[in-house]
Protein backbone atom coordinates (compact mmCIF):
# COMPACT_ATOMS: atom_id res chain seq x y z
CA UNK A 1 0.00 0.00 0.00
CA UNK A 2 2.87 2.36 0.79
CA UNK A 3 4.35 1.78 -2.67
CA UNK A 4 1.01 2.58 -4.31
CA UNK A 5 0.65 5.79 -2.32
CA UNK A 6 4.21 6.79 -3.11
CA UNK A 7 3.64 6.23 -6.85
CA UNK A 8 0.42 8.27 -6.80
CA UNK A 9 2.20 11.14 -5.04
CA UNK A 10 5.09 11.11 -7.52
CA UNK A 11 2.72 11.00 -10.49
CA UNK A 12 0.75 13.98 -9.23
CA UNK A 13 3.99 15.81 -8.58
CA UNK A 14 4.89 15.64 -12.26
CA UNK A 15 1.47 16.70 -13.52
CA UNK A 16 0.73 20.19 -14.89
CA UNK A 17 -2.70 21.19 -16.14
CA UNK A 18 -3.95 24.20 -18.02
CA UNK A 19 -7.57 23.98 -16.87
CA UNK A 20 -9.19 22.93 -13.62
CA UNK A 21 -11.28 19.84 -13.22
CA UNK A 22 -13.18 18.11 -10.48
CA UNK A 23 -11.09 15.04 -9.67
CA UNK A 24 -7.86 13.41 -10.70
CA UNK A 25 -5.73 10.36 -10.09
CA UNK A 26 -4.08 9.22 -13.28
CA UNK A 27 -7.18 10.02 -15.31
CA UNK A 28 -7.51 13.08 -17.51
CA UNK A 29 -10.84 14.90 -17.80
CA UNK A 30 -12.10 17.62 -20.14
CA UNK A 31 -10.24 20.28 -22.09
CA UNK A 32 -6.88 19.96 -20.44
CA UNK A 33 -3.22 19.51 -21.13
CA UNK A 34 -1.72 17.04 -18.70
CA UNK A 35 1.91 15.99 -18.69
CA UNK A 36 4.00 13.64 -16.63
CA UNK A 37 7.51 12.35 -17.03
CA UNK A 38 6.36 9.83 -19.66
CA UNK A 39 2.94 10.92 -20.85
CA UNK A 40 1.33 13.91 -22.51
CA UNK A 41 -2.38 13.83 -23.39
CA UNK A 42 -4.04 16.84 -25.02
CA UNK A 43 -7.64 17.40 -26.08
CA UNK A 44 -9.34 20.05 -28.16
CA UNK A 45 -12.94 20.27 -29.37
CA UNK A 46 -13.61 22.33 -32.48
CA UNK A 47 -15.97 25.27 -31.80
CA UNK A 48 -16.28 24.28 -28.15
CA UNK A 49 -15.97 26.46 -25.07
CA UNK A 50 -14.67 25.19 -21.75
CA UNK A 51 -17.03 24.94 -18.81
CA UNK A 52 -15.74 23.17 -15.71
CA UNK A 53 -14.55 19.75 -16.87
CA UNK A 54 -16.34 19.57 -20.24
CA UNK A 55 -16.70 21.28 -23.60
CA UNK A 56 -19.92 23.10 -24.44
CA UNK A 57 -20.73 23.05 -28.16
CA UNK A 58 -23.79 24.73 -29.70
CA UNK A 59 -25.48 22.46 -32.26
CA UNK A 60 -28.32 23.22 -34.67
CA UNK A 61 -30.23 21.77 -37.64
CA UNK A 62 -31.46 18.19 -37.50
CA UNK A 63 -28.02 16.65 -38.06
CA UNK A 64 -24.37 17.58 -38.08
CA UNK A 65 -20.95 16.71 -36.73
CA UNK A 66 -18.39 17.73 -34.09
CA UNK A 67 -14.63 17.18 -34.32
CA UNK A 68 -12.58 16.21 -31.28
CA UNK A 69 -8.80 16.22 -31.53
CA UNK A 70 -6.69 14.07 -29.21
CA UNK A 71 -2.91 14.35 -29.18
CA UNK A 72 -0.28 12.28 -27.40
CA UNK A 73 2.81 14.07 -28.67
CA UNK A 74 5.90 13.55 -26.53
CA UNK A 75 4.33 10.48 -24.95
CA UNK A 76 6.05 7.16 -24.35
CA UNK A 77 2.77 5.34 -23.86
CA UNK A 78 -0.50 4.67 -25.61
CA UNK A 79 -3.54 6.26 -24.04
CA UNK A 80 -7.08 5.01 -23.53
CA UNK A 81 -9.70 7.65 -24.07
CA UNK A 82 -13.42 7.89 -23.36
CA UNK A 83 -15.71 10.55 -24.85
CA UNK A 84 -18.92 11.07 -22.88
CA UNK A 85 -21.80 12.88 -24.62
CA UNK A 86 -24.63 14.65 -22.82
CA UNK A 87 -26.54 17.82 -23.61
CA UNK A 88 -28.94 20.61 -22.83
CA UNK A 89 -32.21 21.41 -24.62
CA UNK A 90 -31.73 18.58 -27.10
CA UNK A 91 -34.50 16.45 -28.68
CA UNK A 92 -35.22 13.21 -26.86
CA UNK A 93 -34.54 11.14 -29.97
CA UNK A 94 -31.12 12.62 -30.76
CA UNK A 95 -28.56 9.90 -31.42
CA UNK A 96 -24.80 9.93 -31.96
CA UNK A 97 -22.92 7.98 -34.60
CA UNK A 98 -19.40 7.08 -35.69
CA UNK A 99 -20.13 7.48 -39.41
CA UNK A 100 -21.64 10.03 -41.75
CA UNK A 101 -24.22 7.50 -42.96
CA UNK A 102 -25.71 7.38 -39.45
CA UNK A 103 -25.53 3.60 -39.24
CA UNK A 104 -22.88 2.93 -36.57
CA UNK A 105 -24.52 4.23 -33.40
CA UNK A 106 -22.48 5.16 -30.32
CA UNK A 107 -23.85 2.94 -27.55
CA UNK A 108 -24.92 4.70 -24.34
CA UNK A 109 -23.50 7.93 -25.77
CA UNK A 110 -19.99 6.84 -24.80
CA UNK A 111 -17.24 6.58 -27.43
CA UNK A 112 -14.14 4.62 -26.42
CA UNK A 113 -10.82 4.18 -28.14
CA UNK A 114 -7.06 3.90 -27.86
CA UNK A 115 -4.50 6.24 -29.36
CA UNK A 116 -0.86 5.39 -29.97
CA UNK A 117 2.02 7.35 -28.48
CA UNK A 118 3.25 10.45 -30.35
CA UNK A 119 0.07 10.57 -32.39
CA UNK A 120 -2.58 13.12 -33.27
CA UNK A 121 -6.07 11.90 -34.08
CA UNK A 122 -9.35 13.64 -34.91
CA UNK A 123 -12.53 11.83 -33.92
CA UNK A 124 -15.70 12.97 -35.65
CA UNK A 125 -18.99 12.53 -33.79
CA UNK A 126 -22.11 12.67 -35.99
CA UNK A 127 -25.50 13.52 -34.51
CA UNK A 128 -29.02 13.27 -35.90
CA UNK A 129 -32.60 13.87 -34.79
CA UNK A 130 -36.02 13.69 -36.44
CA UNK A 131 -36.71 17.26 -35.32
CA UNK A 132 -34.89 20.58 -35.31
CA UNK A 133 -31.98 20.96 -32.88
CA UNK A 134 -31.18 24.16 -31.04
CA UNK A 135 -29.22 23.33 -27.91
CA UNK A 136 -25.84 22.41 -26.52
CA UNK A 137 -23.77 19.24 -26.67
CA UNK A 138 -21.60 18.62 -23.60
CA UNK A 139 -18.43 16.67 -24.31
CA UNK A 140 -16.24 15.23 -21.57
CA UNK A 141 -13.01 13.46 -22.52
CA UNK A 142 -11.15 11.15 -20.17
CA UNK A 143 -7.84 9.46 -20.77
CA UNK A 144 -5.24 7.37 -19.03
CA UNK A 145 -2.10 5.40 -19.81
CA UNK A 146 -2.66 2.07 -21.55
CA UNK A 147 -0.23 -0.49 -20.15
CA UNK A 148 -1.59 -3.89 -21.23
CA UNK A 149 0.49 -6.28 -23.33
CA UNK A 150 -0.37 -6.80 -26.98
CA UNK A 151 -2.36 -9.85 -28.07
CA UNK A 152 -0.97 -11.14 -31.37
CA UNK A 153 -3.19 -12.57 -34.08
CA UNK A 154 -2.20 -14.93 -36.84
CA UNK A 155 -2.52 -14.17 -40.53
CA UNK A 156 -6.09 -15.08 -41.49
CA UNK A 157 -5.64 -14.71 -45.26
CA UNK A 158 -6.89 -17.85 -46.95
CA UNK A 159 -8.31 -19.43 -43.80
CA UNK A 160 -11.13 -17.00 -42.97
CA UNK A 161 -11.15 -14.08 -45.41
CA UNK A 162 -10.53 -16.49 -48.28
CA UNK A 163 -13.19 -18.99 -47.24
CA UNK A 164 -15.84 -16.33 -46.60
CA UNK A 165 -14.73 -13.84 -49.25
CA UNK A 166 -18.18 -13.25 -50.73
CA UNK A 167 -19.87 -12.82 -47.33
CA UNK A 168 -17.52 -10.42 -45.51
CA UNK A 169 -18.24 -6.77 -46.37
CA UNK A 170 -16.77 -5.05 -43.31
CA UNK A 171 -14.06 -5.78 -40.78
CA UNK A 172 -13.90 -4.26 -37.27
CA UNK A 173 -11.10 -4.48 -34.70
CA UNK A 174 -12.51 -4.14 -31.20
CA UNK A 175 -12.09 -4.79 -27.50
CA UNK A 176 -15.83 -5.23 -27.04
CA UNK A 177 -16.71 -8.93 -27.16
CA UNK A 178 -20.29 -8.62 -25.93
CA UNK A 179 -21.61 -9.96 -29.25
CA UNK A 180 -19.10 -12.83 -29.47
CA UNK A 181 -20.61 -16.36 -29.40
CA UNK A 182 -20.08 -18.04 -26.04
CA UNK A 183 -18.16 -20.86 -27.67
CA UNK A 184 -16.18 -20.65 -30.90
CA UNK A 185 -16.84 -23.26 -33.57
CA UNK A 186 -16.97 -23.34 -37.36
CA UNK A 187 -20.72 -23.79 -37.15
CA UNK A 188 -21.03 -20.54 -35.20
CA UNK A 189 -18.54 -18.83 -37.50
CA UNK A 190 -16.25 -18.05 -34.60
CA UNK A 191 -12.53 -18.89 -34.43
CA UNK A 192 -9.58 -18.55 -32.08
CA UNK A 193 -6.99 -16.77 -34.24
CA UNK A 194 -4.36 -16.27 -31.54
CA UNK A 195 -0.84 -16.35 -32.98
CA UNK A 196 0.26 -18.78 -30.27
CA UNK A 197 -2.25 -21.27 -28.93
CA UNK A 198 -0.67 -20.91 -25.50
CA UNK A 199 -0.73 -17.12 -25.28
CA UNK A 200 -2.51 -15.75 -22.22
CA UNK A 201 -4.72 -13.21 -24.00
CA UNK A 202 -6.65 -14.71 -26.89
CA UNK A 203 -7.69 -13.12 -30.17
CA UNK A 204 -10.96 -14.16 -31.80
CA UNK A 205 -12.56 -13.69 -35.19
CA UNK A 206 -16.30 -14.06 -35.56
CA UNK A 207 -18.71 -13.33 -38.37
CA UNK A 208 -22.07 -11.70 -37.66
CA UNK A 209 -24.08 -10.93 -40.78
CA UNK A 210 -21.56 -9.46 -43.21
CA UNK A 211 -19.23 -8.03 -40.55
CA UNK A 212 -16.12 -9.86 -39.39
CA UNK A 213 -15.04 -8.84 -35.89
CA UNK A 214 -11.44 -9.27 -34.73
CA UNK A 215 -11.61 -8.99 -30.96
CA UNK A 216 -9.47 -9.30 -27.88
CA UNK A 217 -9.26 -7.96 -24.33
CA UNK A 218 -5.98 -6.22 -25.25
CA UNK A 219 -4.81 -4.31 -28.31
CA UNK A 220 -4.33 -6.73 -31.20
CA UNK A 221 -0.86 -7.08 -32.70
CA UNK A 222 -0.67 -7.80 -36.40
CA UNK A 223 1.40 -10.86 -37.36
CA UNK A 224 5.05 -10.26 -38.28
CA UNK A 225 4.23 -11.54 -41.76
CA UNK A 226 1.12 -9.55 -42.68
CA UNK A 227 1.44 -10.14 -46.41
CA UNK A 228 -1.96 -10.62 -48.09
CA UNK A 229 -3.62 -10.11 -44.67
CA UNK A 230 -6.69 -8.32 -46.09
CA UNK A 231 -6.02 -9.14 -49.74
CA UNK A 232 -8.34 -10.68 -52.33
CA UNK A 233 -11.42 -9.71 -50.32
CA UNK A 234 -14.77 -8.07 -51.00
CA UNK A 235 -14.32 -5.75 -48.04
CA UNK A 236 -15.98 -2.36 -48.31
CA UNK A 237 -14.63 -0.99 -45.03
CA UNK A 238 -12.06 -1.70 -42.33
CA UNK A 239 -12.29 -0.07 -38.89
CA UNK A 240 -8.98 -0.33 -37.03
CA UNK A 241 -10.22 1.82 -34.12
CA UNK A 242 -6.65 2.25 -32.81
CA UNK A 243 -6.96 -1.37 -31.72
CA UNK A 244 -4.59 -2.81 -34.32
CA UNK A 245 -0.84 -2.57 -33.65
CA UNK A 246 1.61 -3.04 -36.53
CA UNK A 247 4.84 -2.26 -34.67
CA UNK A 248 6.16 -5.83 -35.05
CA UNK A 249 5.32 -6.26 -38.75
CA UNK A 250 8.14 -6.68 -41.25
CA UNK A 251 6.17 -7.80 -44.33
CA UNK A 252 3.25 -5.78 -45.71
CA UNK A 253 3.52 -6.84 -49.33
CA UNK A 254 0.07 -7.40 -50.90
CA UNK A 255 -1.52 -6.46 -47.56
CA UNK A 256 -4.53 -4.83 -49.28
CA UNK A 257 -4.04 -6.11 -52.81
CA UNK A 258 -7.21 -6.73 -54.82
CA UNK A 259 -9.33 -4.90 -52.22
CA UNK A 260 -11.18 -3.45 -55.17
CA UNK A 261 -14.32 -2.41 -53.25
CA UNK A 262 -12.68 -0.28 -50.53
CA UNK A 263 -12.96 3.48 -51.16
CA UNK A 264 -10.97 4.76 -48.17
CA UNK A 265 -8.53 3.49 -45.56
CA UNK A 266 -7.54 5.16 -42.30
CA UNK A 267 -3.97 4.00 -41.71
CA UNK A 268 -3.02 6.85 -39.39
CA UNK A 269 -2.38 4.40 -36.55
CA UNK A 270 0.00 2.20 -38.53
CA UNK A 271 3.54 1.83 -37.18
CA UNK A 272 5.68 0.72 -40.14
CA UNK A 273 9.12 1.27 -38.59
CA UNK A 274 10.11 -2.41 -38.96
CA UNK A 275 8.63 -3.05 -42.41
CA UNK A 276 11.01 -4.09 -45.19
CA UNK A 277 8.60 -5.05 -47.99
CA UNK A 278 5.66 -2.94 -49.22
CA UNK A 279 5.55 -4.39 -52.71
CA UNK A 280 2.01 -4.50 -54.18
CA UNK A 281 0.65 -3.30 -50.85
CA UNK A 282 -2.31 -1.51 -52.48
CA UNK A 283 -2.24 -3.33 -55.81
CA UNK A 284 -5.55 -3.07 -57.67
CA UNK A 285 -7.35 -1.11 -54.93
CA UNK A 286 -9.25 0.30 -57.87
CA UNK A 287 -11.99 2.07 -55.86
CA UNK A 288 -9.62 3.78 -53.43
CA UNK A 289 -10.08 7.52 -53.84
CA UNK A 290 -7.82 8.83 -51.06
CA UNK A 291 -4.89 7.54 -49.07
CA UNK A 292 -3.11 9.35 -46.24
CA UNK A 293 0.29 7.78 -45.61
CA UNK A 294 1.81 10.70 -43.70
CA UNK A 295 2.44 8.52 -40.65
CA UNK A 296 4.39 5.86 -42.56
CA UNK A 297 8.02 5.19 -41.61
CA UNK A 298 9.66 3.60 -44.65
CA UNK A 299 13.28 3.84 -43.53
CA UNK A 300 13.76 0.04 -43.66
CA UNK A 301 11.72 -0.68 -46.77
CA UNK A 302 13.62 -2.22 -49.70
CA UNK A 303 10.75 -3.16 -52.04
CA UNK A 304 7.99 -0.90 -53.39
CA UNK A 305 7.36 -2.55 -56.74
CA UNK A 306 3.68 -2.26 -57.81
CA UNK A 307 2.86 -0.63 -54.47
CA UNK A 308 0.06 1.51 -55.95
CA UNK A 309 -0.34 -0.19 -59.32
CA UNK A 310 -3.87 -0.09 -60.71
CA UNK A 311 -5.16 2.26 -58.00
CA UNK A 312 -7.11 3.72 -60.87
CA UNK A 313 -9.35 6.03 -58.80
CA UNK A 314 -6.61 7.84 -56.88
CA UNK A 315 -6.33 11.48 -57.93
CA UNK A 316 -3.62 12.61 -55.52
CA UNK A 317 -0.92 11.05 -53.39
CA UNK A 318 1.54 12.66 -51.02
CA UNK A 319 4.68 10.63 -50.35
CA UNK A 320 6.86 13.57 -49.32
CA UNK A 321 7.57 11.91 -45.96
CA UNK A 322 8.77 8.64 -47.53
CA UNK A 323 12.37 7.60 -46.87
CA UNK A 324 13.22 5.50 -49.93
CA UNK A 325 16.99 5.45 -49.49
CA UNK A 326 17.03 1.63 -49.21
CA UNK A 327 14.41 0.85 -51.85
CA UNK A 328 15.81 -1.26 -54.70
CA UNK A 329 12.69 -1.94 -56.77
CA UNK A 330 10.14 0.66 -57.89
CA UNK A 331 8.99 -1.05 -61.08
CA UNK A 332 5.27 -0.56 -61.80
CA UNK A 333 5.01 1.44 -58.56
CA UNK A 334 2.36 3.85 -59.94
CA UNK A 335 1.50 1.88 -63.07
CA UNK A 336 -2.04 2.37 -64.42
CA UNK A 337 -2.94 5.04 -61.85
CA UNK A 338 -4.94 6.58 -64.64
CA UNK A 339 -6.58 9.37 -62.62
CA UNK A 340 -3.53 10.32 -60.57
CA UNK A 341 -2.82 14.01 -61.08
CA UNK A 342 -0.99 15.39 -58.06
CA UNK A 343 1.92 13.25 -56.90
CA UNK A 344 4.14 14.82 -54.24
CA UNK A 345 7.45 13.00 -53.93
CA UNK A 346 9.47 15.53 -51.92
CA UNK A 347 13.00 14.25 -51.34
CA UNK A 348 12.14 10.82 -52.76
CA UNK A 349 15.53 9.05 -52.95
CA UNK A 350 16.48 6.60 -55.69
CA UNK A 351 20.08 6.09 -54.61
CA UNK A 352 19.61 2.32 -54.14
CA UNK A 353 17.05 1.73 -56.88
CA UNK A 354 17.97 -0.43 -59.86
CA UNK A 355 14.57 -1.20 -61.38
CA UNK A 356 12.28 1.60 -62.62
CA UNK A 357 10.55 -0.41 -65.34
CA UNK A 358 7.02 0.88 -66.08
CA UNK A 359 7.07 2.93 -62.88
CA UNK A 360 4.61 5.50 -64.32
CA UNK A 361 3.06 3.45 -67.11
CA UNK A 362 -0.39 4.80 -68.11
CA UNK A 363 -0.27 7.60 -65.53
CA UNK A 364 -1.80 9.89 -68.14
CA UNK A 365 -2.47 12.91 -65.91
CA UNK A 366 0.40 12.88 -63.45
CA UNK A 367 2.19 16.05 -62.41
CA UNK A 368 5.33 15.55 -60.35
CA UNK A 369 9.06 16.08 -60.02
CA UNK A 370 11.38 13.18 -59.39
CA UNK A 371 15.11 13.15 -58.76
CA UNK A 372 17.11 10.22 -60.11
CA UNK A 373 20.27 9.63 -58.11
CA UNK A 374 21.12 6.02 -58.88
CA UNK A 375 23.96 5.02 -61.17
CA UNK A 376 22.79 1.42 -61.49
CA UNK A 377 20.49 -0.15 -64.08
CA UNK A 378 19.41 -3.69 -64.78
CA UNK A 379 21.89 -5.30 -67.13
CA UNK A 380 20.61 -5.87 -70.67
CA UNK A 381 17.24 -4.38 -69.85
CA UNK A 382 15.66 -1.24 -71.21
CA UNK A 383 14.00 1.17 -68.78
CA UNK A 384 10.45 1.93 -69.87
CA UNK A 385 9.81 4.16 -66.89
CA UNK A 386 7.32 6.51 -68.58
CA UNK A 387 5.54 4.32 -71.13
CA UNK A 388 2.33 6.17 -72.11
CA UNK A 389 2.76 8.44 -69.09
CA UNK A 390 1.96 12.18 -68.74
CA UNK A 391 0.20 12.27 -72.10
CA UNK A 392 -2.63 14.52 -70.90
CA UNK A 393 -2.28 18.16 -71.97
CA UNK A 394 -2.03 19.31 -68.32
CA UNK A 395 0.40 16.61 -67.22
CA UNK A 396 4.08 17.26 -66.58
CA UNK A 397 6.91 15.18 -65.16
CA UNK A 398 10.28 16.77 -64.51
CA UNK A 399 13.31 14.53 -64.04
CA UNK A 400 16.13 16.10 -62.07
CA UNK A 401 19.30 14.10 -61.57
CA UNK A 402 22.70 13.88 -59.97
CA UNK A 403 25.89 13.65 -62.01
CA UNK A 404 26.21 9.94 -61.19
CA UNK A 405 22.77 9.34 -62.69
CA UNK A 406 23.27 11.30 -65.90
CA UNK A 407 23.64 8.27 -68.16
CA UNK A 408 20.69 6.51 -66.49
CA UNK A 409 18.44 9.54 -67.12
CA UNK A 410 19.58 9.69 -70.75
CA UNK A 411 18.52 6.08 -71.15
CA UNK A 412 15.17 6.73 -69.46
CA UNK A 413 14.51 9.70 -71.75
CA UNK A 414 15.35 7.60 -74.78
CA UNK A 415 12.31 5.44 -74.17
CA UNK A 416 9.81 8.10 -73.15
CA UNK A 417 6.66 7.97 -75.27
CA UNK A 418 6.72 10.56 -78.03
CA UNK A 419 3.52 12.26 -76.84
CA UNK A 420 4.51 12.36 -73.16
CA UNK A 421 5.06 15.59 -71.26
CA UNK A 422 8.18 14.25 -69.56
CA UNK A 423 11.15 16.60 -69.53
CA UNK A 424 14.75 16.37 -68.43
CA UNK A 425 15.26 18.85 -65.63
CA UNK A 426 18.47 20.03 -64.04
CA UNK A 427 21.54 18.38 -62.63
CA UNK A 428 21.68 18.76 -58.86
Amino acid sequence: MKKVLCFSFLFLLFVTISYTYSSFTNRIVGNIVATSNNWSFKVNVENGSVENDYYKVPITNSSGQVNITINTSQSNNRAEYTIELTGYNLPSDIAYYKDSNYTNVIDNNIYKGIINKNTGKTITIYYKSSSAINGYLYIKVKGNVYTKELAMMKNIYGSIIGNYESKIKSLVFTGDMSNKPETCTDAKKCWDISYDSNQDVKVYAYLIGTCLYIASENIIAAPIDSSYLFGYSKLESIEFNDYFDTSKVTLMNHMFSYCSTITSLDLSGFNTSQVTNMGSMFYKCSSLTSLDLSSFDTSKVTKMASMFEMCSSLTELNLSNFDTSKVTTMNHMFGQCEQLENLELGTFSTISTYDFNYMFQYCYKVRTTITISTSTIITNSEIYMFTSAATDSNALVTINYTSAASSVVDKIMKYVSSNSNVVKGKQL
